[in-house]
């Protein structure tokens, strides 16, 4: 609903839950990004651990390194592609026909900026949540912890992990404009 009310200025209801065919397509859409980012995963980790196999008994400083290797693989092949073929989530979600094969041709060279900018995104929730720890560790709620607990657990990281998701979902429909507006010279996706 969110990619639909971002590209189609549509206002959402007060209560937005509707299930039907868009949806369960979205799912199904979902669920294929998903899959192909775990088994793109397990790839990596694969071969990441094949080489900790060859390097077993090595020092630490090896093992720190191919972890290291592995988590920047992760992020640097993995999570790109997976943004690039997520672009068919927006296409779903606005009845666009938009396979893999052509999210992915068409979305070249749009990876690395949604990269940076989930990454972006990531570095200044995790900032927010610190400065807003140390805020409420400031205030003595002694006198009754469950306030504390409640503002710090219930609250304020919900409302952060929702802002957070709906900049990720800002992310994609943007990367997806961006993506229709380069075209798309086999008529594809129109």
């Amino acid at each position: 609903s969110w990619h639909r009310c971002l590209l189609m200025d549509e206002m959402p209801g007060v209560t937005h839950l509707k299930i039907g065919a868009r949806e369960w397509a979205y799912l199904g859409r979902s669920v294929l990004v998903g899959v192909i980012a775990i088994t793109m995963t397990f790839a990596i980790s694969f071969i990441v651990h094949a080489f900790g196999a060859i390097a077993d008994g090595a020092t630490a400083n090896a093992m720190w390194l191919l972890t290291l290797l592995t988590g920047a693989m992760f992020i640097f092949l993995i999570v790109p592609a997976v943004l690039r073929l997520s672009l068919i989530l927006p296409a779903g979600a606005v009845d666009r026909p938009l396979g893999i094969r052509d999210a992915w041709r068409m979305s070249r060279n749009l990876g690395y900026p949604m990269l940076f900018a989930v990454l972006g995104i990531a570095i200044v929730i995790a900032l927010t949540q610190e400065v807003l720890d140390l805020l409420l560790n400031l205030v003595s709620f002694q006198w009754y912890l469950g306030v504390y607990y409640i503002l710090k657990s219930g609250i304020l990281l919900v409302a952060l992990q929702i802002l957070s998701l709906a900049l990720s979902i800002g992310i994609l429909t943007g990367g997806y404009k961006i993506m229709l507006e380069r075209g798309d010279p086999a008529g594809s996706c129109r």
